[in-house]
């Protein structure tokens, strides 16, 4: 029973950081995605449309797709995980499946302001709702992963530096995504769906290192009973 808990922990543990560091990898891609647009249009006097313009935008883009599969190999290996014979399969299965498990959290807000809306005039209350619980979500791992990272290192003997440093280096890159995506929203720009995205990569990051987890550790302990047994 103890390693069961100790077990689930583990797993907590693992799926706050996938989903804080995947959250924090994409707030740096895309502020990178934004640099390398600006320069087509501005330094290098492209005109929208043009090669190097286009090119530009499209790695921009990849650096956007990229965060979702940066991301949670980040917090992989900041976690000690490893690219093993079972660890790998693990990845393989926890990607797709991962993927698979944010779309209908992603189909869930629809929903939610259709069945708002049948008793509420206001427009959009269900999805507005539904969207401040998963912010109020995400705040609250932020917190708790962070307060893990200072209490370790206000200790002498940390115990996982490199992992407190990731956690603290992704929340200054999600605060500042948030600060910029705010001011932006306050300016009439519009930032909604940049923060929605981010929302989506950290379920993903939380998603795919757990499912990852659990298959090579299933993929591990078969090859062990083999062994035991061959």
């Amino acid at each position: 029973m103890a390693f069961d808990v100790s077990r689930r922990r583990e797993l907590l543990s693992l799926a706050g950081d996938g989903c804080l560091i995947t959250a924090g990898t994409f707030a740096l891609m895309m502020g990178a995605a934004f640099v390398l647009e600006w320069l087509g249009v501005v330094p290098l006097g492209e005109p929208r449309g043009s090669g190097i313009s286009l090119a530009l935008s499209f790695l921009s883009w990849l650096l956007q797709v990229g965060s979702f599969v940066v991301g949670p190999l980040i917090a992989w290996r900041l976690h000690g995980r490893r690219f093993g014979k079972a660890d790998v399969p693990g990845l393989i299965v926890g990607f797709p499946v991962g993927g698979a498990l944010v779309m209908p959290l992603a189909i869930l807000g629809p929903l939610i302001d259709w069945f708002v809306g049948l008793f509420s005039p206001a427009k959009y209350a269900g999805a507005i709702g539904y969207l401040a619980f998963v912010v109020f979500a995400f705040l609250a791992v932020l917190v708790l992963v962070d307060v893990d990272a200072l209490r370790d290192l206000s200790m002498t003997r940390r115990s996982h530096l490199p992992l407190d440093v990731g956690r603290l280096m992704a929340t200054v890159a999600v605060v500042a995504f948030a600060s910029v995506g705010a001011a932006k929203m306050i300016a009439g720009e519009g930032a909604l769906e940049a923060s929605v995205f981010l929302l989506l990569a950290a379920i993903q990051g939380a998603s795919v290192v757990v499912v990852a987890d659990v298959v090579a550790g299933l993929i591990a302990k078969r090859a062990h009973t083999r062994e035991a047994t061959g």
